[in-house]
């Protein structure tokens, strides 16, 4: 027999920006809340995959390029290097310190927080699987889905080299590529040709549209 978790007023399935923040709302207006979470921390995305980690990493690319100028403020520094475990490490201290503010604001608000894969079994039920591959059940009147999004993985690339990575594995390189290709000028490939640009790798930047940033305002 299926374990029930419990009954709740309102469950989330999926903890990045949208669901968290949905969760917290739902407790401070006093409703009972489950949030239903695959990662082992909330944040989704945002935290861990692209704002908040990307934003580290241009902190550092920021610092190097600063570094390699500072004779113009008539501050000499000697071969100015970059060391990416010490880059990491700064990233995953930032990733950190925001995925446990997001917990003590779930835990604040009374949400109840499952980690496991919520797949919708009813029109208000759900059934999660853990794990450890162990199946729960969750029922709730009112359902939120805030599923979130994977890195695309265009069909016409050959995955199964390391050489062709997404940006969340951009996120975690353990050394600078002497050449890197970007595929794609929108906001995401434009912060990573200039984190590894910074970072002292030859990087090439593709766009099929006729500008940088195409959906974005002209000016």
């Amino acid at each position: 027999m299926v374990e029930k978790i419990g009954s709740f007023d309102v469950a989330v399935i999926g903890g990045g920006p949208g669901g968290y923040v949905a969760a917290i709302r739902a407790g401070q207006l006093g409703l009972s809340t489950i949030l239903i979470e695959k990662d082992p921390q909330p944040g989704g995305t945002c935290l861990h995959r692209g704002c908040i980690p990307t934003k580290a990493l241009l902190q550092s690319a920021h610092v190097i390029d600063v570094a390699r100028e500072s004779s113009y403020f008539g501050v000499n520094i000697e071969n100015p290097s970059v060391d990416m475990d010490g880059v990491l490490s700064f990233q995953k201290k930032i990733v950190q310190k925001n995925a446990k503010g997001v917990e003590y604001l779930l835990k604040k608000n009374g949400i109840t927080t499952v980690h496991g894969t919520g797949r919708l079994d009813g029109l208000n039920s759900i059934r999660v699987v853990i794990d450890d591959n162990t199946e729960k059940t969750v029922e709730a009147k009112n359902i939120i889905l805030a599923t979130g999004s994977v890195a695309a993985r265009p069909g016409f690339l050959d995955w199964s080299t390391d050489k062709i990575i997404t940006s969340d594995e951009a996120l975690r390189l353990s050394k600078v590529p002497g050449k890197t290709v970007v595929l794609g000028a929108g906001a995401v490939g434009c912060e990573f040709a200039s984190i590894l640009n910074s970072f002292g790798s030859d990087v090439t930047l593709v766009e099929m549209m006729d500008r940088l940033l195409p959906i974005e305002d002209h000016e």
